[in-house]
This record gives C-alpha cells, sequence and structure tokens, in this order.
C-alpha cells in the first residue's frame, strides 16, 4: 500500500492539534540533555550498566570484553537515533532543502571511537569503565572495520560525510551495505593470505533496519508499446526481474555538534519465493537458486570483473543502489509536497 504523501498545510494541522500527548512526549524523548549528561563518568557508568542488563540481558559482574562493546555501542547509538530524529524533524517541519550523496564506497573504520570523541563523552566513558577494571582499548578491539568500501574513494567519500555532518548541513547519503568486505590479510605459515571479511557475522549494533522501507528495482524484461484506457500510446516495461531494496541507516555524527547525518544502506532481497515443488523433490540447491542468485547484488565489495558476469554485476550493483536510493528521494519529498512539481528546487 503506498504512503500518502503529507502536505505542508496537513504538517502544520498535525503540529498545532493532532495527538498532542504523543507530541509532547517526543519533545521530551528527544531531549539533548539525556547526552550531555553523561559527561559526568557517574552518569555514564549508570546507563551503560542499565545498557547491559537491558539490551544484552547480562550481569555486568558475568559481562565479558564483548558484552561491554555491545552495551555501549546500543547506549550511543540510542542517544544518535535522537539527534538524529530531531534534526529530521524539523527538516519537515521547516520545510528545508537538503542534500544527498550517493557513493557505491564509503570507508568509515570502527565507530565507537569516533562517536564518543564526537559526542564528548571519550573521557567519561573511559572513566566509568576504569572504575570497573575494563579497559576502553580492549573494548574497542571488539568492533570490525565496517566493509564498506577500500583504500582512496571510499576514504574520501566519508571524510564529505564528517564534514557535513560537523558544518550542520541536512545531509543523507546512500551507499550499500555489502556483507563481506573486500578481504582480510592473515599470516599463515609465513604467507600473506586473504581470507573472506565477514564483518557482519556478528550483530552490527550502529545499523537500524528500516521495516518495510522496502523499494523493488527491475532488472530485465522488454519494453512493449502500449495504448493505456485514454487511447494515449505508452511504454511498458514487461516481465522484468524484480529484486528488492531494503533499507538500514547507520548513523554519521559530527563533531562538537548535535547534528548527525544518515548514512542509507542498501541490501538486496530475493522477491522470489521459495520453490516448494523443487525443495519437496529434494533439489534443495535449485530450491533457492532465485534467492541466492538476487541477493548476491549485495553480497561482496568489489565482484572480480575480469569475467562477463563479474562486469554485470558490477554494473546491476550500480543501477540497483542508485534505483533504490533515488525512490527514496522522491519519497521523502512527497512528505511534504502533493507533486513533483518543485523537485527540482
Amino acid at each position: 500500500m503506498t504512503k500518502k504523501s503529507i502536505s505542508t498545510e496537513n504538517l502544520k494541522q498535525y503540529n498545532s492539534k493532532a495527538q498532542k500527548r504523543i507530541a509532547e512526549f517526543v519533545t521530551k524523548e528527544l531531549d539533548l540533555r539525556w547526552g550531555e549528561a553523561m559527561q559526568d563518568p557517574d552518569v555514564a557508568f549508570r546507563r551503560i550498566i542499565q545498557s547491559m542488563v537491558r539490551r544484552i540481558g547480562t550481569l555486568p559482574v558475568l559481562a565479558s570484553t564483548e558484552d561491554w562493546y555491545f552495551a555501549i555501542a546500543y547506549l550511543i547509538n540510542d542517544l544518535l537515533a535522537r539527534r538524529r530524529l530531531k534534526a529530521s524533524r524539523r527538516l519537515i517541519t521547516e520545510n528545508h532543502r537538503r542534500m544527498y550523496y550517493l557513493s557505491m564506497e564509503y570507508l568509515p573504520g570502527r565507530s565507537l571511537r569516533r562517536h564518543l570523541t564526537n559526542l564528548g563523552v571519550w573521557d567519561s566513558v573511559t572513566e566509568a569503565l576504569k572504575s570497573v577494571d575494563v579497559d576502553i582499548l580492549d573494548v574497542e578491539e571488539v568492533e570490525p572495520d565496517a566493509g564498506l568500501g577500500n583504500g582512496g574513494l571510499g576514504r574520501l567519500a566519508d571524510c564529505f560525510l564528517d564534514s557535513l555532518a560537523t558544518h550542520n548541513y541536512p545531509a543523507t547519503a546512500y551507499g550499500i551495505r555489502y556483507e563481506y568486505g573486500l578481504f582480510k590479510q592473515e599470516i599463515q605459515n609465513n604467507q600473506q593470505v586473504e581470507t573472506p571479511d565477514n564483518w557482519l557475522a556478528h550483530n552490527n549494533p550502529w545499523e537500524v533496519e528500516r521495516q518495510g522501507l522496502v523499494y523493488p528495482i527491475k532488472f530485465y524484461g522488454h519494453v512493449a508499446r502500449e495504448i493505456d484506457k485514454n487511447g494515449v500510446e505508452q511504454s511498458v516495461w514487461k516481465n522484468p526481474s524484480i529484486i528488492n531494496a531494503a533499507a538500514f541507516d547507520f548513523p554519521i555524527s559530527g563533531y562538537d555538534t548535535v547534528n548527525v547525518s544518515n548514512l542509507r544502506l542498501w541490501s538486496a532481497r530475493s522477491s522470489s519465493d521459495l520453490n516448494m515443488h523443487a525443495f519437496n523433490d529434494g533439489n534443495y540447491i535449485e530450491a533457492m537458486h532465485g534467492h541466492i542468485d538476487q541477493e548476491t547484488i549485495s553480497k561482496i565489495l568489489y565482484p572480480n570483473d575480469n569475467s562477463q558476469t563479474g562486469k554485470e554485476l558490477r554494473l546491476k550493483q550500480e543501477y540497483f543502489f542508485t534505483s533504490a536510493s533515488v525512490q527514496d528521494i522522491i519519497r521523502t519529498h512527497l512528505y511534504t509536497h502533493d507533486n513533483l512539481d518543485h523537485f527540482h528546487e
């Protein structure tokens, strides 16, 4: 079901009279002093323990280094979400122009130190952990580097996002949520070997899956000319193969500012149903073939393009995330406009 766009007039009516109790609660929930209070080590410690109990489900006396990492990461991501939502609400109600940045790669590295530093709570969290004999440097080592890019292009893109967030630009970035990064280097028997970089093997506490925010991306098929009910000839896309793009949001905090930008990453999801006939006949691989083939698009960064198949996959990746991003930008525009007449402005 297509979500109805919200006109500026309707937004004003909503802000002025509808569901005042919810609006008041949201305002309180997004109170930025919640984060400022964490500059006190005692407050930081108490909230980390609360996160440990509520989100991790572990007693602090039994917590591993991984438990401490996830407890802190979930806590900080909650704070970043509050700041991002407050900024989003202001953009919608005040109808600001927005900036969008698209890149096939990003190289953000690890998020824990970056966010703690940008929020000004690195020292307080370090002191809070030290009070219970936990070294934040050990906690930091738990986090894998995000496998979203490689080399200069990815690093440059991430530097752009850092600058946009720090200077309070209303920016949103788009990319692909690669399941595997380029590779990991290990030394085995005095030889360098390359192993898969499955950076999402464990839960990523920094991302939030936007349930229900999925766009169909069409491939293949053919174009036919048809006459519509009004007698107008038009082009129609026939028999396409459809792959769904699912949205995952990744926060980008700015330094010494309450602004938080959003990096929206697309993950390929199959639109094909399980082939039950093949499955019941024992052909399990054939039954899953449609899923495996379609979800390959976001499986790995830099597919080998020495072959024609590799070149085709790279092209499909580019089209996949561009189409999903443009659809999302249009959806955002229609929240505050009734049509696309002023989209270019």
